[in-house]
């Protein structure tokens, strides 16, 4: 039996040794593939940043999205840095926080202060929100999917 175990222990060990090296190989390729930019995004000649950067997104066909916690609150920046536009206006969130592409193109925008996801057109629309601005959930949805029968 001992030996039997043993082999057994000997085989996952190779095993799933063999899958994190392929594995190690993979995420070593996929990171070779980026580069830092040390002065990537630069906002336009005269413009100041003007606040800290909170998520960085990219659409996989050319653009970047850059949310940060001043208006305009979105930056939109080529893959090379170059700036196309900016949008967002005073007032939209308390607390910009993350901003991210759904496969249609629409950008989905979280403000955690105020309590609400919005989702704007690939062209910087405002088209839903969800939840009502500086009004905290009750979790009363939760709750019911939590009861049995409930639906």
């Amino acid at each position: 039996m001992k030996t039997r175990s043993l082999i057994v222990t000997l085989g996952l060990t190779i095993t799933l040794g063999g899958a994190i090296a392929a594995q190690q190989s993979t995420l070593g390729s996929l990171f070779e593939r980026y580069d830092v930019k040390a002065n990537f995004a630069q906002p336009p000649a005269g413009q100041a940043w003007g606040a800290s950067t909170t998520s960085v997104a990219a659409d996989g066909k050319g653009s970047v999205v850059v949310m940060v916690r001043a208006v305009p609150y979105f930056r939109v920046f080529t893959t090379d840095g170059a700036p196309v536009k900016t949008w967002g206006d005073a007032g939209l969130f308390n607390l910009a926080h993350s901003v991210h592409f759904a496969p249609d193109g629409s950008l989905w925008a979280t403000d955690p202060n105020a309590h609400v996801v919005h989702k704007f057109s690939a062209d910087g629309k405002l088209v839903l929100t969800l939840g009502k601005k500086s009004v905290a959930g009750d979790n009363a949805s939760r709750d019911t999917f939590n009861q049995p029968n409930a639906l």
